[in-house]
């Protein structure tokens, strides 16, 4: 079993959510609002200086689902370019009870 965190724009959540929708996701948690700092030129505070938030998704499934929904968030993070943040991480779960 995998844990899929993906870190985006909270902008792109529609998109995001339609690219794990067709891979047959229907389970996730979604963190719509998480203030962000992704280095000198991207941040994300919600205020004047730095508007905007950044939002996770993070889902469970198996390891081969998890390597293509990793794909599908490399092809949006090079669609969307470097001056947008849009990142994901995959770990290992040993033991899950939900």
């Amino acid at each position: 079993m995998k844990e899929i965190k993906i870190f985006f724009d909270s902008y792109f959540l529609d998109r995001v959510l339609e690219e794990i929708k067709e891979y047959g996701v229907n389970k996730y948690m979604l963190v719509p609002k998480i203030f962000g700092d992704w280095g000198e030129k991207i941040k994300h505070f919600d205020n004047h200086l730095w508007p905007g938030t950044d939002s996770m998704i993070i889902i469970y499934t198996n390891n081969e689902q998890s390597l293509e929904i990793m794909e599908a968030i490399k092809i949006i993070k090079r669609d969307v370019g470097e001056m947008i943040s849009v990142g994901a991480v995959i770990t290992n779960v040993d033991e899950i009870l939900l």
